[in-house]
């Protein structure tokens, strides 16, 4: 597997390689053939290889404390107040029309401390279970579904 990503990705070069979850992507069985991919003998000129992960400490130590594989971290945290303030008002200016959500009714919800996958989730969850069932408002409907998606 990792030999037909890294040939595709160079034959594609200059080239951006996104490895998401790289926690779950290299296995026992095939991380010295990732290392050797990542700085073997083949030629990566031109070719930027990111990684994200959940947990960092599940990557073993040969892959991220090596210099010149990876050579920066980033650690990126939830967003603060205001960021989920105005992501979830971009949503309520979307859908207001159809759901008669006011602004001011975000603010509780954006206090949970989701991410904004999390925001993304509630809003969608939170639409589908409104429709199903109108006769609540839909920021109950939400502040409802924010309890849920906070129980998991």
């Amino acid at each position: 597997m990792w030999q037909q990503v890294f040939e595709r990705a160079r034959g594609l070069r200059p080239c951006v390689l996104v490895l998401e979850d790289l926690d779950s992507l290299v296995i026992d069985e095939s991380r010295s053939f990732f290392l050797n991919q990542l700085d073997g003998f083949e030629q990566n000129h031109g070719l930027i290889v990111l990684a994200t992960t959940n947990h960092p400490d599940r990557i073993d130590a040969a892959i991220v404390d090596r210099p010149s594989r990876f050579d920066r971290e980033y650690h990126s945290h939830l967003p603060d107040l205001h960021e989920r303030m105005v992501y979830l008002k971009n949503w309520q200016q979307q859908l207001a029309s159809e759901t008669n959500w006011t602004g001011k009714e975000a603010a509780p919800i954006a206090c949970e401390g989701f991410s904004f996958a999390c925001l993304k989730k509630l809003v969608i969850s939170s639409i589908i279970k409104w429709m199903q069932d109108s006769s609540d408002s839909f920021a109950s409907t939400m502040t409802s579904q924010a309890s849920t998606l906070r129980g998991q």
